[in-house]
């Protein structure tokens, strides 16, 4: 059995790679887009990967120790997303793009209503406590060069 850093790095994962969103070209919703690349390993954008790409990764742990009770463990992960932006298009803004990613993304990460913590907390099937978007969010929306990125932080309380 995998260890638990494992186990909550692959539910994040299962919750965002099939996860779709409008494309910058049509916001109404009629042509939506989702991830052609996921993973846990990191690769870089120059590496020709086939994007939109996600990876989710671990950042750190936080322990806290607690007298006459087990440790209160934390942990950060970040989802990092490439994706192309339309940068020669007039009739298209990049970051209308990135922010709908970035919709979809918390969506998926929210409190589902077969979830045990519903509404208040995403307990990712009961193998967490919570686990929610929290942190300082990075969005380069490729205005310049037409290479989107996302660096989003997910907190995950183990206990």
């Amino acid at each position: 059995m995998a260890n638990i850093y494992t186990e909550v790095a692959k539910a994040i994962e299962a919750r965002i790679k099939d996860i779709q969103w409008p494309t910058a070209h049509d916001p109404s919703g009629a042509t939506m887009v989702g991830f052609a690349t996921t993973g846990r390993r990191v690769r870089l954008f120059t590496d020709n990967i086939e994007q939109p790409a996600m990876y989710v990764t671990r950042n750190r742990n936080f322990v806290d120790e607690v007298t006459n009770r087990p440790d209160i463990e934390d942990i950060q992960f970040n989802i990092i997303i490439y994706h192309k932006t339309a940068k020669e298009s007039e009739n298209t803004i990049p970051a209308d793009e990135t922010n709908a990613i970035y919709d979809a993304v918390k969506n998926a990460l929210a409190a589902k209503v077969y979830d045990v913590g519903y509404p208040q907390r995403n307990t990712l099937g009961e193998l967490v406590h919570k686990c929610a978007v929290k942190g300082d969010v990075i969005l380069d929306d490729g205005d310049i060069d037409g290479q989107g990125l996302l660096i989003i932080p997910v907190l995950v309380k183990l206990t």
